[in-house]
């Protein structure tokens, strides 16, 4: 039996991923600062201690990245890697300002490591949407 490919499921034009990646971001923030909110209360019911947030923030970050990553390129199927990256970048923005409105700083070297996990999460996400 001949093998079916899979085609994609919306045109592929410039406008339609953009609208597609934006999309992706805005469900990929909701579920950060939802998972953030939920770990923040349960780190401060059990008394721990602040070092242990960055390495959470970095897990919720690699978590919503890849599903910010999956839901943009989805419904396309095309450009994968450079559209799950490119999904993150609005997400990295909005949690940085909001990160540094926070903090009365900026943003540290946490900060950049999770830009990075955030990049490299969006482009797995990517990847395995058109696979």
């Amino acid at each position: 039996m001949p093998v079916k490919k899979r085609k994609p499921k919306a045109e592929a034009n410039l406008k339609t991923i953009i609208i597609k990646a934006l999309i992706g971001s805005v469900v990929g923030t909701a579920l950060f600062f939802a998972l953030t909110a939920l770990t923040s209360f349960i780190c401060l019911k059990n008394d721990s201690s602040r070092e242990s947030y960055k390495f959470f923030m970095l897990a919720i970050g690699a978590a919503s990245g890849f599903i910010c990553g999956y839901l943009a390129v989805k419904p396309v199927r095309k450009k994968g890697f450079l559209t799950g990256a490119l999904s993150v970048l609005p997400m990295y923005l909005i949690t940085a300002c909001v990160s540094m409105l926070v903090s009365h700083g900026g943003v540290g070297v946490i900060g950049w490591i999770l830009c990075g996990v955030l990049l490299v999460a969006g482009s797995i996400g990517g990847i395995i949407a058109v696979s």
